[in-house]
């Protein structure tokens, strides 16, 4: 079976058993991969094996007919419709509804339908029965499919209103029933998402055509609050005015006036101590991401910029608890201290089918908004972002548009003549700088740690090994240490130091150094670093005022220097260390992309330590090298050579040995066996 086969094939078979999900969500924690997996639609949100992560597929269209071959507008409470699901080319296909089982039934996920034969042809189509009783007021259809065994992931969905008025005669009853009852509010709300190109999906269209609202839990008779139509606005089944579809398949709604649209993220939603001032009116918004951790919609200063920001993040925990707040953006990084909620009113979260919405209410002038007090109606600056985890880490999607208000506000104040001169204003999306701009900032991080993780796992380290085996160098025919190790151990260490400091003012040109609050390591990790930075600096000064072999104070500065190089080295590669789990707490990096090639060469510079050092006390053990007065005697052979040239080899022999003493040996000229036994005791010392 084939490689794309074998992953949708394990999804299908393992999408409904939380301990046995173990590909799609290796990445998350325990707690949370055992609440996301347990549900049945959810969908791959990032890469898996060999396939890319998901990316919005506006190519893919769906159809919903009835089974006399009528398009169908709605769904009918009883009745059970084809879904035919029309892809570019041949797919594997993960098909997915919110409402209903396809028929025939999966024993195990009845709401799931796995395609795994690739030479079907371009189309799939399946038998979609609606319950008497079905839940939410809209079907959400979700595909995932992929080509090949390394083809990316394509995500595509749509939405239908369901309508209990046309229920059939085998739900006599059911209906009014189901609409009578209080619905209680779910912990993970229907959060569907129309196709990139709604106008040319016929099920979007016709939801778009005829948007359906969520019923209120309120009493019979109660009337679902939505926002009137506005020309100039794609409406949105959400209640709202106007939706925009971002490029990347994110959706995002909003409205002027009234009280905010009844749908799912509406109803849980809390209010706050944003209010309308005189004279002006609520703008109601809310964001429909693509993945199951978290949302977030905001107001920028600078169009296209993270930052400075108004935004509101909200996820929905593993345990269901909805977490939700606005923010103050000050950097390409949040933390729970940025939290502002006061701007912001009536905020709400939910989550379903691996999508999160989050909606949220504001002034158009509101001066508890730092970033933007008061919205442009010519064009307002937003942006947006979503996330698979649950936790203010950096997002894998996000984006900006400049939203037109005009159609909005001309239509509040009745200005029929301004609205119709506005018909055909659309939401501009715009390519934004911020994507350059967070992946520079990513790329930034990036950089420092290679630039660090350069100074002290691998450059200084092989500077001390160098300095260490300098014996390496010895030179037979002069009877000593070539003095290149020297050389080449100042230039490896002083372009550690360059390193080290590069990575210090990159880290601190981008970032800045007020950002305690963004993780508990990042005081540390700076702490750390910095001392390590002017540590290694200070050592640079220490081998400088290095004295003369036969000096006084040699070993004192040898004492000094060796011990303040390793202690400043180990200082830098734990910091090392404790920046790779920041970068990963903030980012989300993968741990074993830095782990993995961090430990491998620790490992082997590890490895060649002790090779080399048991080599070493070899050479010291016969009496090759001197480690206090960096004597090389010649070996046998050369001698011999010596006395072959002509050359008085017994007197170079003799010499050799004799520089081979301590000098104190070499004043009282005794050669005693005991002297030979404090010479190894003290060359294996230094």
């Amino acid at each position: 079976m084939r490689p794309a086969a074998l992953v949708l094939l394990g999804l299908a078979c393992l999408y409904c058993v939380a301990d046995a999900y173990p590909v799609l969500w290796a990445e998350l924690p325990s707690d949370e991969r055992g609440a996301t997996a347990a549900a049945s639609d959810a969908h791959p949100s990032k890469q898996e094996a060999e396939h890319a992560a998901p990316v919005a597929d506006s190519a893919t269209k769906f159809t919903v007919t009835s089974k006399a071959g009528a398009p169908a507008a709605k769904l009918c409470p009883g009745v059970t419709y084809t879904v035919q699901v029309d892809f570019p080319e041949s797919r594997l296909a993960f098909l997915t509804t919110s409402v209903g089982t396809f028929v025939p039934e999966d024993p195990a996920c009845p709401n799931r339908h796995v395609e795994l034969k690739p030479n079907r042809g371009p189309s799939l189509a399946v038998d979609m029965k609606v319950p008497c009783a079905p839940k939410g007021v809209a079907a959400g259809l979700h595909v995932t499919s992929a080509k090949g065994s390394s083809g990316g992931f394509h995500s595509a969905r749509a939405t239908l209103p369901v309508d209990p008025a046309c229920a059939a005669a085998a739900c006599s009853g059911a209906g009014a029933a189901a609409a009578a009852a209080p619905k209680a509010v779910p912990k993970s709300a229907a959060a569907a998402v129309a196709p990139a190109e709604p106008a040319e999906a016929p099920a979007a269209a016709a939801a778009a055509a005829k948007p359906a609202a969520a019923k209120a839990p309120a009493a019979a008779g109660a009337k679902a609050v939505k926002a009137a139509a506005v020309p100039g606005c794609t409406p949105s089944e959400l209640g709202y005015s106007c939706v925009a579809t971002t490029r990347r398949g994110t959706r995002v709604h909003y409205s002027l006036g009234g009280a905010p649209p009844d749908n799912a993220c509406t109803r849980g939603a809390a209010g706050g101590a944003a209010a309308a001032k005189a004279g002006q009116q609520l703008m109601h918004f809310a964001y429909e991401g693509m993945e199951p951790g978290y949302a977030a919609l905001g107001f920028t200063a600078r169009p296209g910029k993270m930052y400075p920001s108004d935004a509101v993040i909200g996820w929905v925990a593993p345990d269901g608890t909805a977490k939700v707040s606005g923010y103050h953006l000050t950097s390409y990084e949040v933390a729970p201290t940025d939290a502002a909620p006061g701007w912001a009113s009536n905020l709400g979260v939910v989550s379903e089918a691996g999508a999160t919405t989050v909606c949220f209410s504001r002034a158009l002038s509101e001066a508890a908004a730092k970033a933007v007090p008061k919205l442009n109606e010519d064009g307002a600056p937003m942006i947006w972002a979503s996330s698979p985890d649950h936790a203010l880490v950096e997002h894998s999607r996000w984006g900006s548009y400049v939203a037109d208000l005009r159609p909005l506000l001309a239509a509040a104040s009745g200005d029929a003549a301004a609205l119709a001169a506005l018909a055909g204003a659309r939401p501009t999306l715009v390519v934004p700088d911020d994507d350059a701009a967070q992946a520079a900032a990513s790329r930034a991080r990036v950089a420092h740690g290679v630039l660090m993780l350069a100074a002290f796992g691998l450059l200084m380290p092989l500077g001390a090994l160098l300095a260490r085996h300098k014996w390496l160098y010895g030179d037979h025919a002069a009877e000593k240490i070539h003095p290149g190790w020297f050389h080449l151990h100042i230039r490896i260490q002083v372009l550690a130091i360059l390193a080290a400091v590069a990575g210090t003012i990159l880290v601190f040109a981008f970032f800045g150094d007020d950002r305690k609050g963004v993780n508990k390591l990042y005081t540390p990790h700076m702490a750390l670093g910095l001392a390590a930075v002017v540590a290694a600096v200070l050592q640079a000064g220490i081998g400088h005022k290095r004295p003369g072999i036969t000096h006084e104070s040699r070993d004192n500065w040898r004492a000094l220097h060796y011990s303040w190089g390793f202690a400043t080295m180990l200082s830098g590669i734990a910091n090392c260390g404790i920046g790779i789990a920041l970068v990963h707490g903030i980012q989300g990096d993968k741990l074993e992309y830095w782990v993995a090639p961090t430990a491998t060469v620790l490992g082997l510079l590890g490895l060649a330590a002790l090779v080399l050092e048991n080599k070493r006390q070899q050479v010291i053990r016969n009496r090759v090298y001197n480690p206090s007065s960096h004597a090389f005697t010649p070996k046998p052979s050369y001698a011999s050579g010596l006395a072959d040239a002509g050359a008085p080899a017994s007197r170079s022999a003799a010499t050799s040995r004799h520089q081979l003493l301590p000098d104190a040996q070499k004043s009282n000229g005794h050669h005693s066996n005991g002297a030979a036994a404090r010479y190894e005791a003290n060359g294996a010392a230094v």
